[in-house]
Protein backbone atom coordinates (compact mmCIF):
# COMPACT_ATOMS: atom_id res chain seq x y z
CA UNK A 1 0.00 0.00 0.00
CA UNK A 2 2.97 2.81 0.83
CA UNK A 3 4.52 1.79 -2.45
CA UNK A 4 0.94 3.12 -4.33
CA UNK A 5 0.98 6.08 -2.12
CA UNK A 6 4.49 6.84 -3.02
CA UNK A 7 3.46 6.12 -6.67
CA UNK A 8 0.73 9.08 -6.31
CA UNK A 9 2.94 11.42 -4.65
CA UNK A 10 5.72 11.22 -7.12
CA UNK A 11 3.15 11.81 -10.20
CA UNK A 12 1.56 14.71 -8.60
CA UNK A 13 3.92 16.20 -6.56
CA UNK A 14 7.07 14.84 -7.45
CA UNK A 15 8.27 13.55 -3.85
CA UNK A 16 10.41 10.59 -3.87
CA UNK A 17 9.43 7.09 -1.86
CA UNK A 18 11.52 8.50 1.61
CA UNK A 19 10.20 12.09 1.44
CA UNK A 20 6.11 9.86 1.42
CA UNK A 21 7.66 7.27 3.91
CA UNK A 22 8.81 10.21 6.18
CA UNK A 23 5.31 12.22 5.20
CA UNK A 24 3.32 8.97 6.21
CA UNK A 25 5.75 9.10 9.89
CA UNK A 26 5.08 12.25 10.49
CA UNK A 27 1.13 11.82 9.93
CA UNK A 28 0.71 9.01 12.31
CA UNK A 29 3.46 9.80 15.00
CA UNK A 30 3.41 13.24 15.77
CA UNK A 31 5.82 15.81 15.60
CA UNK A 32 9.50 14.96 15.61
CA UNK A 33 12.72 16.78 15.65
CA UNK A 34 15.44 15.73 12.93
CA UNK A 35 17.05 13.40 15.58
CA UNK A 36 14.10 11.66 16.35
CA UNK A 37 13.45 10.86 12.66
CA UNK A 38 17.05 9.73 12.13
CA UNK A 39 17.03 7.03 14.99
CA UNK A 40 13.49 6.10 14.42
CA UNK A 41 13.89 5.76 10.56
CA UNK A 42 17.30 4.94 10.24
CA UNK A 43 18.70 7.73 7.74
CA UNK A 44 21.35 10.74 8.29
CA UNK A 45 19.91 13.75 9.21
CA UNK A 46 21.70 15.02 6.26
CA UNK A 47 18.82 13.27 4.12
CA UNK A 48 16.15 13.98 6.80
CA UNK A 49 16.74 17.68 6.63
CA UNK A 50 16.39 17.22 3.00
CA UNK A 51 13.26 15.61 2.78
CA UNK A 52 11.95 17.55 5.37
CA UNK A 53 12.75 21.18 3.63
CA UNK A 54 11.12 20.17 0.44
CA UNK A 55 7.95 18.50 2.30
CA UNK A 56 7.88 21.96 4.07
CA UNK A 57 8.64 23.30 0.73
CA UNK A 58 5.83 22.36 -0.59
CA UNK A 59 3.09 22.63 1.98
CA UNK A 60 2.64 19.20 3.28
CA UNK A 61 4.46 19.78 7.16
CA UNK A 62 4.85 22.70 9.32
CA UNK A 63 7.39 23.58 11.76
CA UNK A 64 8.11 25.06 14.59
CA UNK A 65 11.48 26.49 16.85
CA UNK A 66 11.91 23.97 19.54
CA UNK A 67 12.37 26.17 22.58
CA UNK A 68 14.26 23.30 24.46
CA UNK A 69 17.42 24.37 22.32
CA UNK A 70 18.89 27.37 23.38
CA UNK A 71 22.73 27.39 22.00
CA UNK A 72 23.62 27.07 17.94
CA UNK A 73 21.60 27.11 15.29
CA UNK A 74 17.59 27.07 15.74
CA UNK A 75 16.35 22.88 15.57
CA UNK A 76 12.81 22.44 14.86
CA UNK A 77 9.50 20.18 15.50
CA UNK A 78 8.31 19.06 12.35
CA UNK A 79 4.62 18.03 12.03
CA UNK A 80 1.41 17.44 9.89
CA UNK A 81 -0.56 20.31 11.83
CA UNK A 82 -4.03 18.90 10.68
CA UNK A 83 -4.12 15.45 8.73
CA UNK A 84 -7.90 15.52 7.83
CA UNK A 85 -7.36 19.22 6.39
CA UNK A 86 -4.07 17.64 4.33
CA UNK A 87 -5.75 14.97 2.74
CA UNK A 88 -8.95 17.07 1.84
CA UNK A 89 -6.42 19.38 0.25
CA UNK A 90 -4.45 16.70 -1.54
CA UNK A 91 -7.78 15.22 -2.88
CA UNK A 92 -8.83 18.25 -3.95
CA UNK A 93 -5.67 19.32 -5.99
CA UNK A 94 -5.46 15.58 -7.54
CA UNK A 95 -9.08 16.47 -8.78
CA UNK A 96 -7.97 19.77 -10.02
CA UNK A 97 -5.18 18.26 -11.93
CA UNK A 98 -7.14 15.35 -13.36
CA UNK A 99 -9.44 17.39 -15.02
CA UNK A 100 -7.00 19.77 -16.72
CA UNK A 101 -5.07 16.45 -17.76
CA UNK A 102 -8.50 15.42 -18.97
CA UNK A 103 -9.27 18.70 -20.70
CA UNK A 104 -5.49 18.92 -22.49
CA UNK A 105 -6.25 15.29 -24.09
CA UNK A 106 -9.50 15.96 -25.49
CA UNK A 107 -7.98 19.26 -27.33
CA UNK A 108 -5.11 17.92 -28.27
CA UNK A 109 -7.57 14.69 -29.78
CA UNK A 110 -10.30 17.03 -31.40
Amino acid sequence: MKMQVAKVFSFYYGLSEREVNVLLYLAKNGAKTVEDLEKELGLSAQLINKYLVHLYEKGFIKRTKDTTNKVGRPRYIYFVQNLEELKQRIATEIRQINEKMIELVEKELT
